[in-house]
């Protein structure tokens, strides 16, 4: 809903739940506005978005995360539950009111708690302040890739957290746009399983010789995808909220997090071309990730139906991973002029080395850690205690700096305001010597993109490849890769196999949560909290819960 001439922009967002079938196999699911997607959110940027969330769940708390918004002024409207807010009780609301300032391009939104941002998602799209992006095309289409399991959440919950620990597992289902199709041979009289309208591949329209905006969204719960649209070049052209040089490409990988926008002609025979999303490091891939791109004048595309070998579009799997420089920011003199992004910080005054791990406790449960230390959630929420006078805003500057800047008291990383922080990620083997990977999510900032490498970091390697990267790209969600993209390969625990460096400039006031995005590892502890500048913070009266 609209107000004015784009200045405020509300949306009315109902969390439910109720029974789908997104991949022909039904289950209980969380919904927002009675679908999953919830519908796309879409203001301007200099728009004052205020987002008003109702749980209409009967027994479950909720609490939803705008991914990528800075919610610089707005700590309050970030959407964690017990660090920036109390989570929504069935029958209450909350109320989030968003500036959009010096912030365009594609973001999506989801719920942070436990599992349910599963179903719980849809997209946010920021659109140029006077609708005149740098890049020139005809229309745009949202395509929405997500991964879906058949256990419901609290099966999967209990597996996570409760003795004997059970793992996630791979994914049944690959679905673009909330939708795609399968057979899945159940038993007879098995009503889970729904060959209804509900499911089935999803369609994206095109008219031959136009352009479009393919704003790809990576809402996946646990799975790093390869997608590519057959016989066609994708142009991206925007990264996680930030424009780009355009970089032609024949297959876009995108992390659980990440965003990207890219340019694709309809340029080819008018025909019906499968799509495909393939998962990468993990033991197996459902063969179920199609969608169609569909030509106007084409014949009616069938949509529950396995394509044919010869129509399946080969995903290379096997390419190098892409590396942190392939992509350009913009020139400034190029970008919308309401547009001032930060310049990179060719200094530092603190590193933070975060080392990821996994550890078996004695009662058979598993938790993950960074720098041994197991994210919990506190009593109450961080910023209300902060704000109402609870906690201390002042924390000690000088202690943490002497250590790995964790301060145990208040069990957080204290960062001074406009100090610039430079984060390594070490990634070690699991229990079972796996060398997994990490999308790494700072909330309230983004980050310039330094790289990464292989084994044990290396300031040195570090600092060499700072100095030879001429432009660093801002971006909000950092992929750390294994050293191969081999899943039989194993290592003892605990060896280090790979690591990632980023840049920030702690200029946003707030209580950020930084995790890994693979969900099922945030929640088994692998996260931890930024408290930026809390001296400066101040209470708004739109900060309320009812």
């Amino acid at each position: 809903m609209f107000l004015g001439h784009a200045h405020l922009v509300e949306y009315n967002l109902t969390i439910s739940q109720n029974y789908r079938a997104p991949d022909c196999y039904e289950r209980y699911m969380v919904l927002i506005n009675d679908g999953s997607p919830g519908p796309t959110i879409r203001a301007h940027t200099g728009d004052t978005l205020v987002i008003n969330v109702h749980n209409s769940m009967a027994s479950e708390v909720v609490a939803i995360h705008f991914h990528g918004i800075l919610q610089t002024g707005t700590p309050q409207s970030d959407g964690v539950p017990y660090v920036t807010q109390w989570p929504v009780d069935p029958g209450k609301n909350y109320r989030h009111e968003i500036h959009l300032t010096n912030q365009v391009g594609t973001y999506f939104y989801h719920a942070h708690t436990s599992i349910h941002g599963m179903s719980a998602y849809g997209a946010l799209v920021i659109e140029d302040k006077d609708d005149k992006p740098p890049y020139r095309y005809d229309e745009e289409r949202i395509v929405l890739l997500s991964d879906f399991y058949h256990r419901d959440d609290h099966d999967i919950m209990s597996g996570l957290l409760s003795t004997p620990f059970r793992w996630i597992g791979d994914p049944q289902a690959i679905l673009t746009n909330g939708k795609t199709y399968e057979n899945w041979r159940c038993a007879k009289g098995d009503l889970r399983c729904q060959k209804t309208a509900s499911c089935g591949y999803d369609v994206i329209n095109v008219t031959p010789g136009r352009t479009y905006r393919f704003r790809i969204i990576g809402a996946m719960l646990s799975t790093y995808l390869s997608f590519v649209i057959p016989h066609h070049t994708m142009t991206v052209i925007e990264v996680d909220g930030f424009y780009v040089e355009p970089v032609q490409i024949n297959h876009l990988e995108i992390n659980a997090g990440q965003r990207y926008s890219v340019l694709v002609v309809a340029n080819q025979p008018i025909d019906n071309y499968m799509m495909k999303a393939n998962a990468k490091f993990r033991l197996s891939t459902p063969e179920n990730g199609f969608s169609i791109l569909h030509y106007e004048g084409a014949a009616a595309p069938t949509t529950n139906t396995r394509p044919a070998p010869a129509k399946v579009p080969q995903v290379p799997l096997g390419t190098p991973l892409w590396e942190y420089n392939r992509f350009k920011m913009l020139p400034k003199e190029i970008l919308p002029s309401q547009l001032n992004h930060p310049s990179f910080p060719n200094y530092y005054d603190r590193e933070i080395v975060l080392t990821t791990s996994q550890r078996k406790l004695n009662d058979g449960s598993i938790r993950m850690y960074l720098n041994d230390i197991s994210f919990e959630e506190p009593m109450s929420p961080i910023l209300l205690d902060l704000l109402d006078g609870r906690r201390s805003r002042y924390p000690n500057y000088p202690m943490i700096q002497r250590v790995d800047g964790y301060d145990t008291t208040r069990r957080t990383i204290p960062v001074k305001l406009n100090e610039v922080i430079q984060v390594v990620i070490q990634n070690t083997a699991t229990t079972t010597g796996r060398c997994d990977q990490h999308p790494f999510h700072l909330h309230g900032h983004s980050f310039f993109d330094l790289g990464g490498g292989n084994g044990l970091y290396s300031s040195q390697e570090l600092s060499s490849m700072v100095s030879n990267t001429s432009q660093h790209l801002l971006r909000d969600v950092i992929s750390v890769y294994p050293e191969r993209d081999d899943t039989t390969l194993r290592y003892p625990p605990g060896t280090p196999c790979g690591w990632r460096a980023f840049r920030f400039v702690a200029d946003n006031p707030g209580v950020w949560v930084f995790h890994c995005h693979v969900t099922a590892h945030m929640m088994l502890g692998m996260q931890a909290i930024f408290e930026v500048g809390v001296e400066d913070l101040h209470y708004s009266s739109y900060f309320q819960i009812n």
